[in-house]
């Protein structure tokens, strides 16, 4: 289930994944979720206007859905503003 990301764990989470598959942390978003999995985040994602970044996923996960469903959220959300 994607969720948006406030707390200050959720945002210490997002930005070790971030780093961890080699991209940047990019504050500000409009819209930060994830894909949380026995307490530990495995998917990422953000929004910027029209701009989708920061999107990551734990090497562990890859290969699944987990990339489908964050996108397919922030369009969403997208859509919403």
């Amino acid at each position: 289930m994607v969720t948006s990301l406030l707390s200050t764990d959720d945002l210490r989470q997002a930005r070790a994944l971030v780093e961890e598959s080699g991209l940047s942390f990019e504050p500000p978003c409009q819209d930060l979720v994830g894909i949380f999995e026995a307490g530990r985040l495995v998917a990422v994602g953000a929004r910027q206007g029209r701009v989708l970044k920061m999107l990551a996923v734990a090497a562990s996960r890859q290969g699944s859905t987990l990339l489908d469903e964050v996108v397919t959220e922030l369009v969403g959300r997208g859509f919403q503003d």
